[in-house]
């Protein structure tokens, strides 16, 4: 694999529409997302911290989501709700 990072130039545009499907999409509920004035924020820190998508870097956005997702995800393994990964048979 090579280590070069080549950098990636987008329009603006393109990035506002990337940062705003995250935004929709990223797992939390309508009524936890706010976006009057143009803001891109969510608010629900029963789920991760809060998160400002137009004004943090994506990538520490994608972080974030991932690591708020597999400590919620231990959580509900702990408790029983859902299975633990079967690394030998690749199930959930």
């Amino acid at each position: 694999m090579d280590d070069t990072k080549e950098k990636i130039v987008i329009s603006k545009e393109e990035e506002y529409l990337i940062r705003k499907f995250i935004w929709l999409n990223h797992g939390c509920s309508i009524v936890c997302l706010y976006g009057d004035d143009g803001e891109m924020q969510c608010g629900n820190l029963n789920v991760h911290p809060s998160l400002d998508f137009k004004r943090m870097p994506i990538k520490e956005i994608i972080e974030t989501l991932i690591k708020a997702w597999r400590m919620n995800a231990e959580k509900e393994i702990a408790m029983g709700t859902i299975p633990a990964f079967q690394k030998d048979e690749g199930k959930v």
